[in-house]
């Protein structure tokens, strides 16, 4: 049933009342400013029905009640909606800083293989000359065939150490966006 018929129901209701101290009957008279409801309010105490003016304040009162809890209502949603954009912020800013230190460290790494890789080429280019001219520089081919040995392994123990890097950073992220879906779950 809805709020009026609420309360129009228990206004049909026979209601016994007592007679107010001219006081109360002034005081009840300043608050309802619609009508003046002193002679129904003095009225001797006998059974009755409710009256139009007590009517129309107890169903005033009713819906400023359900306003009241309304806009609590409204409020509260709105803080907790607050509360979660604070948090989905937080979380888009926790996975952009994870996304962020990834892709430095894999681009710092990456420029350095790449690094490693142009001075292979130039070292094998060498080799190749110096091979040519073995017979003059069999000494000179040697080192550079051991430096040439040496950055290869360099290399190697880089690119492991990438792959490692970029395996390692994927569970870091991984675990740490699974920790941040459980807190957004939670």
């Amino acid at each position: 049933s809805t709020l009026v018929e609420e309360v129009v129901s228990s206004l049909s209701t026979p209601v016994v009342q007592r007679p107010s101290s001219p006081l109360e009957t002034s005081a009840a008279a300043q608050v309802d400013g619609q009508q003046d409801c002193r002679a129904t309010a003095a009225a001797p105490a006998a059974p009755r029905s409710a009256t139009w003016c007590e009517a129309s304040q107890s169903i005033n009162n009713a819906l400023e009640a359900k306003q009241k809890l309304a806009r609590q209502a409204v409020l509260s949603k709105k803080a907790s909606l607050q509360q979660q954009a604070q948090k989905l912020a937080h979380i888009q800013a926790e996975v952009d800083k994870i996304e962020a230190h990834n892709k430095s460290e894999i681009d710092r790494m990456r420029a350095t293989v790449e690094q490693y890789n142009r001075s292979m080429v130039a070292l094998e280019r060498e080799m190749h000359l110096k091979k040519e001219r073995m017979v003059r520089a069999t000494e000179e081919y040697v080192d550079s065939e051991e430096k040439l040995a040496e950055l290869r392994h360099e290399r190697q123990a880089l690119e492991e150490q990438l792959m490692e890097l970029i395996l390692q950073g994927g569970q870091k992220a991984d675990h740490r966006l699974n920790e941040l879906l459980a807190d957004l779950d939670g």
